[in-house]
């Protein structure tokens, strides 16, 4: 099949809306489809934007730059996207991460599947949601978790559960298996962003309350290391700062423990939107395919897929001692660790890869 994927974010760039559309277009392909994505084009045009990401499957990739004013720059955007796919030869299935794209694409009469991430963004998305063809046998509402579904179901009265399918976020399994230094088995780490409500916040309490463990820090850009060095100075915490997505795999050697200590409020590149009911954080399904040992949040969302005991071990979010615990629990209990670990790598493996997701969403239609 054609498939064209309409995305609104810059390619390369740091964000975790970028790692999943193009894993999303490489499962497509590897799944033997055509493919197009489009994107944003990134700050550094001359990246090989397929090792950025740690991808083979070389689909096409075609920049769209915005322009215009606000309000109006969305809607300009997607015309330009479903004006190039018309002269083109049109998609069996436009998939979309952009409303305006979708909205477009739908009047075209296109069979579209639209993705989302967030809740509702306003009243004038509502409208436009409302004059899709929802109902229709040529449109597919996704989310990625049972709690965002709930959420527009309760926000968007016209809707009703049949018009949704849920297909959380995945992982690639690893092309070698990690190998972790026999000196660094009570290293923990945390991969992914520095922005408020990740949780580096409650980790620099653990660190200082820890200072025999080391704690390795990947990702976070320059001036977010910067500032949360200022804050705390043990040489037991050590940032690595941003890696390629695609050079990740290294940085696994170094630990066998991951955290994911999400908070209650989380907002996405220091911006005022809240996620945390509703996300389905990559980081989580990649620390699964390495077969790490994972300590989590107690958020409901995590637990959609995190189980305690069996995949991860749960704590309250808030309770530093029960944080230090579950770290100490697993440093002294290697059964335990190599149990959450296989459990998640099995889960993973059997659920949660990026090819299983697309496959059973092209099955589903």
């Amino acid at each position: 099949m054609n498939i064209v994927y309409a995305s609104h974010v810059p390619i390369p760039s740091h964000r975790a809306y970028a790692v999943h559309v193009m894993h999303m277009c490489n499962a497509f392909a590897e799944l033997g489809h055509s493919v197009t994505l489009y994107s944003m084009p990134g700050s550094d045009l001359n990246a090989d934007v397929y090792s950025y990401y740690g991808i083979k499957n070389k689909f096409n990739i075609k920049y769209i730059r915005q322009i215009g004013f606000r309000g109006i720059a969305g809607l300009i955007y997607g015309w330009k996207i479903v004006s190039i796919c018309r002269k083109n030869r049109s998609p069996n299935i436009f998939y979309s991460r952009h409303i305006y794209s979708a909205l477009l694409a739908s009047l075209s009469g296109w069979f579209v599947i639209y993705e989302v991430h967030m809740p509702v963004k306003n009243f004038f998305h509502r409208i436009l949601l409302r004059f899709m063809n929802i109902k229709g046998d040529k449109f597919k509402l996704i989310t990625i978790t049972k709690s965002l579904k709930k959420k527009y179901l309760g926000d968007l009265p016209f809707l009703n559960s049949a018009d949704f399918q849920v297909y959380p976020d995945c992982s690639i399994l690893p092309s070698h298996k990690t190998k972790v230094n026999k000196n660094n088995q009570s290293d923990v780490g945390y991969i992914g962003n520095l922005y408020p409500g990740k949780g580096m916040e409650l980790i620099i309490k653990i660190a200082s309350s820890l200072p025999s463990i080391n704690f390795h820090i990947v990702g976070g850009r320059k001036n977010e290391v910067l500032e949360w060095q200022k804050k705390y100075n043990g040489k037991n915490l050590i940032f690595h700062g941003h890696v390629n997505h695609g050079d990740l795999s290294k940085f696994y050697n170094l630990f066998n423990i991951c955290l994911l200590p999400l908070q209650n409020y989380v907002s996405p590149d220091g911006g005022k939107a809240d996620i945390s009911k509703w996300t389905s954080p990559m980081k989580m399904f990649e620390y699964m395919s390495y077969k790490k040992a994972i300590i989590a949040s107690d958020l409901p969302v995590l637990q959609e897929i995190l189980k305690h005991n069996y995949n991860a071990l749960i704590v309250d979010s808030q309770k530093i001692e029960l944080w230090k615990d579950a770290i100490i629990h697993l440093t002294t209990n290697n059964s335990l660790l190599n149990t959450l670990a296989e459990n998640a790598f099995n889960d993973i493996k059997n659920k949660y890869t990026w090819r299983l997701r697309c496959s059973n969403i092209l099955s589903s239609i």
